[in-house]
């Protein structure tokens, strides 16, 4: 929602009723999937399913959602901090493995744990 009617929460009835519609939209589209595998069905019951369409486009949002909450890119001892997904690149400046794992852990997302 941040980024709906530019950044401004919709107060009149018309707007707010459009984003009540996307944001149904994106539930039905993306709650109670059924996937198939050697020829079971299955119903995912957690996350994102790979192979529907806006799958990459809502974990680059969320993605995006934590990296601007926890300031990663301000932080001067990480000159580059890059994400596709679920794949993490960042160049840290330290002197061990240790430090840098210490500045990368400032970037939570949920239940996810980077290494």
């Amino acid at each position: 929602m941040d980024h709906y009617h530019n950044g401004v929460t919709p107060t009149e009835h018309i707007e707010l009723q459009e984003a009540h519609i996307f944001v149904r939209c994106l539930n039905i589209g993306n709650q109670e999937l059924i996937l198939r595998y050697k020829d079971r069905m299955y119903l995912q019951k957690c996350g994102l399913a790979m192979g529907i369409t806006d799958s990459p486009d809502l974990a680059n949002l969320v993605g995006w959602h934590f990296k601007k909450k926890c300031n990663i890119l301000d932080n001067l001892l990480i000159p580059f901090y890059g994400r596709y997904i679920n794949d993490v690149f960042a160049i840290v400046y330290t002197n061990s493995e240790e430090e840098a794992l210490a500045h990368i852990e400032t970037v939570k997302f949920d239940d996810c744990h980077i290494e």
